[in-house]
């Protein structure tokens, strides 16, 4: 495999935290985790004789369609006080454990927005600790314990800053490294740094491998652990306390009733929005039912013709039981391979193109029946859960909910 040469103005941005990780040839061990060198070469070698392309991600048309507001039936507004009351239940008996996926480079505000300064020496990655694990800690002492998924690029200034908000390490989180692979330029050549190679992190797919290896799963089973919530850096309206406004408490006790191993909740979709949506989606064992897709494993004109229409999107807000995560093979996860283009945060002159390898977490419910919830309560809720932030335009507003929301912490 040969190496193809980058733009000198590359080299300055290696190694930020919104960037990518460089390593020597013997780094593979260690940055790739779930992957071997061979399977990693065989994914190349078939790029290089057009053999595999990102369109090779896309589900076939017939096995796929749309959904309507009709498949996705809210909890009934007579159910949510005994379902708030169990779910209180169910956070106070210690039964729940929580997920941040912390190890992606996602650069939308012009800098990893994991470290995004939401106030002075706060960054959002605090803000999400605590709605996750302080505020409960603070006010009901209760301990939940929490998984960190972090990467080379992220995991020492991410158990910094779970430091600094007063959690130990593996008393109170157990925080390890997802896989990172190299990445290929669009002929699937390595890409070439002073004799290093430039490496990316896998996708929030990795997640489920990653806490099989770090043992984090037994970790919490022997807590009393019964449920995990995955949730976003960016998603801090996903609450775990008991406060009488967080209708979350609901979710988790429905999830706990049902009869799926998996609850996924959703959001109102923007017309124009792709990404993660839930689909018709027909499985290998002929079955039709609801899962996330990603819009990149659909055909662009296929997906357009109803795109629109679609309600809901998920924003990787998710409820696992923690003993079919245990027994999950990780390997029923579609590889999905990404065009990417790195580009110059000021001009956005677009510096580099290449290929990267990933898992996505919401690709484990086409591998298991999973129920969906709308995160809207007629009568209870209508606001939702969720405000995506998509650009420093919204900063603004989207700020002022979150200390409407959670006046306690920034005023700490």
């Amino acid at each position: 495999m040969s190496f193809e040469k980058i733009p000198q103005r590359i080299l300055s941005r290696v190694g930020r935290l919104d960037t990518f990780i460089s390593g020597k040839k013997g780094s593979f061990g260690r940055l790739a985790g779930s992957y071997s060198p061979e399977e990693f070469c065989l994914i190349a070698q078939n790029i290089r004789n057009q053999k595999l392309s990102p369109k090779n991600n896309r589900i076939s048309n017939h096995r796929i369609g749309p959904t309507t507001a009709e498949d996705f039936p809210e909890i009934q507004q007579r159910y949510f006080p005994g379902l708030f009351d169990r779910g209180k239940q169910i956070l106070k008996e210690g039964q729940v454990g929580a997920i941040i996926a912390a190890g992606g480079v996602g650069a939308r505000l012009g800098q990893n927005k994991i470290f995004w300064e939401i106030a002075p020496g706060l960054t959002l990655l605090h803000l999400k600790i605590w709605a996750t694990v302080g505020r409960i800690k603070e006010k009901a002492g209760i301990d939940v314990p929490l998984f960190f998924m972090t990467s080379e690029a992220t995991h020492n200034e991410v158990v910094r800053i779970a430091a600094e908000t007063g959690l130990v390490e593996n008393k109170d989180f157990i925080a390890a490294n997802q896989s990172s692979l190299p990445i290929l330029t669009l002929d699937g050549e390595l890409v070439d740094l002073g004799g290093e190679t430039l490496y990316s992190p896998t996708g929030h797919g990795d997640i489920f491998p990653t806490l099989q290896q770090a043992k984090a799963l037994d970790w919490m089973a022997k807590r009393g652990v019964r449920y995990l919530v995955q949730s976003n850096v960016d998603n801090p309206l996903v609450v775990l306390d008991l406060s009488p406004e967080n209708t979350f408490l609901a979710y988790l006790a429905s999830h706990a009733d049902g009869e799926t191993e998996i609850t996924a909740q959703v959001v109102r979709k923007e017309k124009n929005f792709r990404g993660g949506v839930p689909l018709l989606y027909k499985p290998a064992d002929g079955t039709r039912r609801i899962s996330l897709i990603e819009s990149t494993q659909v055909e662009s004109a296929y997906l357009d013709q109803f795109n629109a229409l679609l309600p809901f999107f998920n924003p990787l807000t998710l409820i696992y039981n923690l003993p079919f995560l245990r027994d999950f093979d990780p390997g029923k996860l579609p590889r999905v391979l990404i065009e990417r283009n790195d580009e110059d945060p000021v001009t956005k002159e677009v510096l580099l193109k290449y290929l990267k390898i990933e898992t996505i977490s919401g690709n484990i419910t086409m591998t298991e029946p999973t129920t969906f919830l709308p995160d809207t309560i007629q009568g209870i809720s209508q606001e939702g859960m969720f405000t995506q932030l998509k650009g420093v335009d919204q900063v603004s507003a989207w700020k002022q909910r979150l200390v409407s929301r959670f006046p306690d912490f920034f005023q700490r």
